[in-house]
C-alpha cells in the first residue's frame, strides 16, 4: 500500500505541472497519518482523474469540481479523526 501511495503522490506532483492546475495542492496527502492518506488517497486519484479527462473542457467546472472534490476530502478526514 505505501508503494501505491509514493505512486500517486508522484502521479500528483507530475499533474500538477503537467496541466498547472494549483488545486492539486491541496489533495497532498504526505503529511497525513497512514490511515488518514489512505482515505484522502482515493481523493487524490480522483482530482488527477478529472483534471486529465479530456472530455471535461470548460475550465470553470473542472474548477467547481476540484473544489467540491475538495470539500469532500476535507470532510471525510474529519470524520475520521
Amino acid at each position: 500500500m505505501t508503494t501505491d501511495r509514493e505512486s500517486l503522490r508522484a502521479e500528483l506532483d507530475t499533474a500538477a505541472l503537467e496541466t498547472g492546475n494549483d488545486l492539486l495542492r491541496y489533495f497532498s496527502f504526505a503529511h497525513l497519518s497512514p490511515k488518514l492518506a489512505n482515505i484522502s488517497a482515493g481523493f487524490a486519484r480522483l482530482a488527477i482523474d478529472v483534471v486529465q479527462n479530456p472530455d471535461i473542457t470548460d475550465p470553470r467546472e473542472k474548477t467547481v469540481a476540484l473544489r467540491k472534490l475538495l470539500e469532500g476530502k476535507d470532510a471525510a478526514v474529519r470524520a475520521a479523526l
